[in-house]
């Protein structure tokens, strides 16, 4: 089917993904300026203050985690803890826990250690009271799960192809929630956050060809973001 009529230009994307044969239905955005994107992802608002126990650190979930951009990893001990160094630790996928950096709590119990993720996905965290040599107890402390996104470009389609069929098989409606990409297989959960909002979607589609965009949004998955034009947005693939 045809191609995407060119958008104006927003946004320079952080990542590409090289061109495969076109077998899509990819339509026309029916223009819109491009949407402004922050510096931050943020996928959900402050969560309420941490409650630490004797012996266990609590780690607070970052708002939004972007590969190879550092940020802070921030927690509290227990009042009883305060003072005592703290190691922050980390493991993606079945790999190995390693290091993220050990720190002093405060005073007041808080610590902060820096982080830059260097892999996409669900990654997990974990904290725990070093002793003086550094040893690592974080085997018996909860674990948080983080989802780290890539920033991409952007893009969405849908009206004036409505009824036809997508590379995937699916029938283009204007509630159908999805996007097209050029080589992700077919039904691959991709984890997309925009301006506050998060939604899971599968890829049903091939494309996009214009604009330099990695990813086309359905009209509804673009909406369902609030999103327009050609933007920048977080992904991630969500294993199934």
């Amino acid at each position: 089917m045809r191609r995407r009529i060119a958008l104006i230009a927003a946004f320079v994307s952080s990542a590409t993904f090289a061109a495969a044969p076109s077998t899509v239905a990819s339509g026309d955005s029916a223009g819109g300026t491009a949407a402004p994107s922050g510096d931050a992802l943020q996928e959900q608002p402050p969560a309420p203050p941490l409650a630490a126990s004797p012996g266990h650190p609590a780690l607070e979930p970052p708002p939004g985690a972007v590969v190879r951009q550092a940020i802070r990893l921030n927690g509290v001990v227990h009042p009883g803890d305060a003072g005592r160094p703290v190691a922050v630790q980390q493991r993606v996928g079945d790999a190995d826990w390693t290091d993220v950096g050990t720190v002093p709590s405060g005073s007041d119990g808080s610590f902060s250690v820096r982080w830059r993720p260097t892999a996409t996905g669900q990654v997990a965290l974990r904290a725990a009271l070093a002793d003086a040599d550094g040893a690592r107890a974080a085997d018996t402390n909860p674990e948080i799960e983080v989802i780290v996104y890539r920033r991409v470009r952007a893009s969405w389609y849908g009206p004036g192809f409505y009824g036809g069929r997508t590379a995937c098989g699916q029938r283009l409606t204007p509630t159908l929630l999805g996007v097209a990409h050029r080589s992700l297989l077919c039904g691959t959960q991709v984890r997309l956050v925009y301006g506050g909002r998060a939604v899971t979607v599968p890829v049903i589609d091939r494309g996009p060809y214009a604009n330099g965009a990695s990813f086309d949004l359905t009209k509804a998955t673009a909406d369902r973001l609030g999103a327009d034009g050609v933007f920048s947005v977080g992904y991630a693939i969500i294993p199934v």
